[in-house]
Formats: structure tokens, C-alpha cells, sequence
């Protein structure tokens, strides 16, 4: 095993907000793409319940996810994603002190999507808690043991 938590800095709150940002804008803009590639075959439906309308749009359902729990987890056991990259950053998996499996990158995701589905403040907590962590870890990241590093 080599040290490579002791060769390479751990990721600010900074870069790791820079990269998500980074992620967003190009998720958003994915999105908007395959909105126009696929827009005769979208499906969304509206129901009535108790005299209140619900609609949902199955596409951007099934659009995240696709991004959520496969190409995201995907990105990371590969050298990580698109804003990753760009700021300079890899996830590692702390046990191993390599880069992080598919497998290390799935549940990673599913923990982050729990924490979306949760609502915003458990996602913002999350994120405040890289700066009190040792480690710079989010919950998502503890839970899976992982972190963050500086190429």
C-alpha cells in the first residue's frame, strides 16, 4: 500500500464547493441537451389528489438517476468527475489509500442522494462539515470512508 495520504494534500472546503459548482453547471446544461435529443419521448404525468394537482417528470427522474447511480460513480472510479478535474482533485478510498472502486463510488453516491432526498439542510450540514473534519470529510464521504485529495 502506498502513503498517498500522507503525499498529497487533503481538498479545501473551497475546491471541493468550486468542483460541485463546476459539476452542476454541467449536469444542468446535460440535462437541457437530452431535453432537446429526447423531447418527442418524455413522459411526465399529472395526477389529482384531494383536489390537489401533482405532476412529475419522469425523464429528469430517470435522468438523475442515471447520473446519480451510474455515471457519477462511474466518473469518480475513474479519476473522478468532470469538476474534480478541473479543480485538481481524487477521491481515495482510505483504507486502500488508492483511488476508490466503482463499487466505493456507488455507495458514496447513494449516501449523497439520501442526504438530497432528505431535504436542503441535511446537504448544507453535510457540507459545512468538511471544514470542522480532520479529514475534510463530508457525512457521505465518513460513512464510505473516503476523502478528498489534491493531485
Amino acid at each position: 500500500m502506498n502513503n498517498t495520504l500522507h503525499s498529497h494534500s487533503i481538498a479545501s472546503l473551497s475546491n471541493r464547493i468550486g468542483s460541485g459548482i463546476i459539476d452542476s453547471v454541467l449536469l444542468v446544461f446535460l440535462y437541457l441537451v437530452a431535453r432537446v435529443l429526447f423531447r418527442n419521448t418524455l413522459f411526465s404525468f399529472e395526477i389529482s389528489v384531494n383536489n390537489v394537482e401533482l405532476s412529475a417528470d419522469l425523464f429528469l427522474i430517470a435522468f438523475a438517476f442515471l447520473y446519480l447511480l451510474l455515471l457519477l460513480p462511474l466518473m469518480e472510479s475513474k479519476g473522478g468527475s468532470i469538476g474534480n478535474r478541473l479543480t485538481g482533485m481524487i477521491l481515495i478510498d482510505v483504507d486502500t489509500q488508492e483511488p476508490v472502486t466503482f463499487q466505493k463510488a456507488f455507495y458514496r453516491s447513494i449516501a449523497r442522494f439520501l442526504l438530497i432526498f432528505l431535504g436542503f439542510f441535511p446537504i448544507v450540514i453535510s457540507t459545512l462539515s468538511i471544514g470542522s473534519s480532520h479529514l475534510r470529510q463530508a457525512w457521505y464521504d465518513t460513512w464510505n470512508n473516503t476523502i478528498m485529495l489534491m493531485k
